[in-house]
């Protein structure tokens, strides 16, 4: 069978330095009701900016990066390892670099580029690949009002549902030619998001989605968390972070090094050593304003009715095709 990047990266998934964490593994039993390790949990962060997720942002985003039940284990040991040399008391948020405000402004330029280095330097060597989507606001509340923003379906909502299109059809397209495995993903949310209530409804509405169109559901259970108890939810917060400020003021200064999150990995043989080529290990979808139109039509066209639906999940509504997506039935 001819290997895709998906394949070699899943041989690359590190072992568990660490012994267990009953938080991560109450979590990971509560997500997955399993402890197979075929079954995936992807955290992700809900990231307007880098003050807070109010609705004159210039885009919305959000982040994240998949990881196997060992891997979140040595991730969170070396995650934590890393802020204790540096003396930083958890949780890690990228806004506490940031001016004017930030608590670690103070912190010397060089150690900054050292620590930010070394954080990135973990994600990579510990995710399955990552993920963003951004919205841009401007566009979004162009073509919908604010009382379908702020209650049916917000910016934020449209890019969680992305990101959960994205996961499912990388695992059809992997576990397509499988039929004693089916890759399951599961989603770990910051907790604090004022649109908590739409992000389930868009994840309930994948979910029958996925039943009734799709051969195999890739889509499992949905749970917020804070990050303060998850590390994995502060490597998403960087990754969520980087990829706003990079579409807005750049990554100038101590977080040029930020940039090394997006770059591809080489290929490496049997024996360990690099064949030359490179895979993607970070995808970026930016909804495109033809995008945003489109789903403005579908909702805009379903409220012609006269009758403002309660939650996505309500509207019952196909994602693919809010989306631009092809649902195509079971064969």
């Amino acid at each position: 069978m001819t290997e895709t990047p998906l394949c070699h990266l899943i041989k690359r998934l590190p072992s568990c330095h660490a012994g267990p964490s009953p938080v991560l593994e109450g979590l990971r039993f509560l997500m997955h009701r399993s402890t197979n390790p075929e079954r995936q949990a992807f955290p992700l962060t809900c990231y307007c900016d880098d003050s807070a997720t109010h609705e004159q942002s210039q885009n919305a985003v959000i982040g994240g990066f998949l990881m196997g039940n060992d891997a979140t284990k040595s991730f969170n040991w070396y995650w934590s390892k890393i802020l204790d040399r540096y003396r930083l008391s958890p949780p890690f948020k990228m806004a506490h670099f940031v001016r004017p405000n930030g608590k670690y402004i103070g912190m010397y330029k060089e150690m900054k580029i050292a620590l930010f280095t070394e954080l990135v330097r973990t994600i990579k060597h510990h995710r399955l690949y990552s993920l963003s989507v951004s919205v841009p606001q401007e566009g979004f509340k162009s073509l919908l009002s604010m009382q379908v923003y702020r209650r049916l379906f917000s910016p934020y909502t449209c890019a969680f549902l992305s990101a959960l299109m994205m996961n499912h059809m990388a695992m059809e397209k992997y576990y397509a030619v499988s039929r004693s495995q089916n890759g399951v993903v599961s989603y770990l949310v910051d907790r604090g998001s004022p649109y908590e209530a739409q992000l389930r409804a868009g994840h309930k509405l994948i979910i029958e989605w996925q039943g009734r169109y799709r051969h195999s559901t890739h889509t499992g259970a949905m749970a917020t968390d804070s990050d303060d108890n998850v590390n994995a939810l502060q490597g998403s917060d960087m990754i969520a972070w980087t990829v706003n400020r990079r579409s807005t003021t750049g990554l100038t200064g101590e977080f040029g090094v930020l940039q090394d999150l997006f770059m591809p990995l080489p290929y490496y043989s049997s024996d360990g050593n690099p064949v030359g080529k490179s895979m993607k290990c970070h995808t970026h979808l930016e909804i495109p304003p033809d995008g945003i139109q489109m789903l403005a039509d579908g909702i805009n066209l379903w409220l012609d009715s006269g009758i403002m639906p309660q939650s996505l999940a309500e509207m019952g509504t196909p994602p693919a095709n809010l989306l631009g997506l092809s649902a195509g039935p079971k064969q």
